[in-house]
């Protein structure tokens, strides 16, 4: 699972020259966010077809929430 975020995170954000603004949550850097409905790292393997967005945030604005 974490190949698999960071592969979408961190490694993305390199690979097109952004790592300083994208790519980790950190102080400076854009909030673009995706918040799940379950902890992606704990829950087992046959479960992860059943995970919902929670909530999106852009540029630090909630765009989409269903809390």
């Amino acid at each position: 699972m974490w190949q698999a975020v960071y592969a979408f995170t961190g490694a993305a954000a390199r690979t097109s020259g952004q790592e300083r603004s994208q790519g980790s949550i950190a102080p400076g850097k854009l909030a673009d966010l995706t918040i799940f409905d379950r902890d992606l790292f704990a829950v087992p393997a046959e479960e992860l077809l059943e995970t919902k967005i929670a909530a999106t945030i852009v540029d630090g604005v909630f765009r989409h929430r269903t809390l």
